[in-house]
């Protein structure tokens, strides 16, 4: 049995102990098909079957490092090293006793609106000495 591949206008033949393909005129190919002593078939045995492209979820993997998170992370940690060497500069010195005691005393939730009044209340406390 002899096979036969059609590419375009054209008809290959194989040569199997080659492992390789041959070009014949279209009558002979027509001819052996015709015959029944030959076969056409889509590809040959020794070529590669067309790639099937998959699917790709796009989940990061484990173990690579995520640049952005730790350029933000590093962001966010010298806005906070900023802000302690802010409020140790010009709002700590000016602390009353009283705001230490609220200081001291504020829950983790309340923790953060105390300061940011405390804080105010130096700046207001600033501008009225300055006038």
């Amino acid at each position: 049995m002899i096979f036969i591949k059609k590419v375009g206008n054209r008809y290959y033949k194989e040569m199997r102990f080659d492992l390789r393909s041959l070009p014949i005129k279209k009558v002979e190919a027509e001819k052996l098909l015709s015959d029944g002593k030959a076969e056409l078939i889509t590809k040959f045995l020794w070529e590669r079957p067309e790639e099937v492209k998959l699917e790709t979820i796009q989940e990061k993997p484990k173990n690579v490092l995520d640049l952005t998170s730790r350029i933000n992370a590093k962001k966010e940690e010298e806005a906070v090293q900023q802000a302690q060497i802010k409020f140790k500069d010009e709002y700590l010195p000016f602390l009353s006793k009283n705001d230490l005691e609220l200081l001291l005393h504020s829950d983790k939730s309340n923790f953060g609106e105390t300061i940011v009044k405390i804080c105010m209340r130096i700046d207001i406390e600033k501008k009225l000495k300055s006038l």
